[in-house]
């Protein structure tokens, strides 16, 4: 669990995360991906590519995941928990995920972003598990705002037409380089 700020540190805090009102803030990928939500779909392999490398150039913290090697929902726990440092106690089930991702460390100059790959090839005996994964995600990219830090989350599918029910009735979007079917190959 993390300490609650004293009154400098959330000032020092609103000043590196809080983005001015003009345009250049309102050109970066970081603005443009928290503005609608932080979480987004991506098909091109090479628009995620350079997207992840901006936000690496940008020192943001990125953790990346493959959907591929994810048999089950328990491989996912395992690989999420391994790689996001979750406590030994960590339960493997949505009810602890939800819990631990919002006490993961988001760091304070920049932020974190995870990204999934193949998402489309996570195993469906579980038809609700992913959604309620990115439900989970969404809810941790707003407690992170909330307390003056960045988390952003992309989703990489090789299906261009692949869709997810709006979470918290926030839809999630295809990313804006190719929100158009077109872009998509559709």
């Amino acid at each position: 669990m993390r300490p609650l700020l004293n009154g400098g540190t959330l000032a020092r805090l609103e000043q590196i995360v809080r983005f001015e009102p003009n345009e250049t803030n309102w050109s970066r990928l970081d603005y443009r991906l928290l503005r609608d939500g932080g979480l987004w779909l991506y098909y091109s392999v090479s628009v995620l590519g350079e997207d992840v490398a901006w936000l690496r150039d940008e020192q943001y913290l990125v953790h990346e995941f493959d959907c591929k090697t994810w048999r089950s929902e328990d491989d996912f726990h395992v690989g999420v928990a391994a790689t996001l440092n979750f406590p030994d106690y960590y339960g493997q089930n949505l009810n602890a995920f939800n819990d631990c991702i919002r006490d993961v460390e988001v760091p304070d100059e920049a932020g974190l972003a995870l990204v999934f790959h193949h998402v489309d090839s996570l195993p469906t005996d579980g038809a609700s598990f992913f959604p309620g994964v990115v439900d989970i995600l969404t809810g941790a990219i707003r407690t992170n705002l909330l307390i003056g830090r960045r988390l952003v989350i992309l989703l990489h599918s090789d299906n261009p037409a692949i869709r997810f029910e709006p979470v918290g009735s926030v839809p999630i979007p295809w990313n804006p380089r190719e929100w158009l079917n077109a872009k998509r190959g559709l």
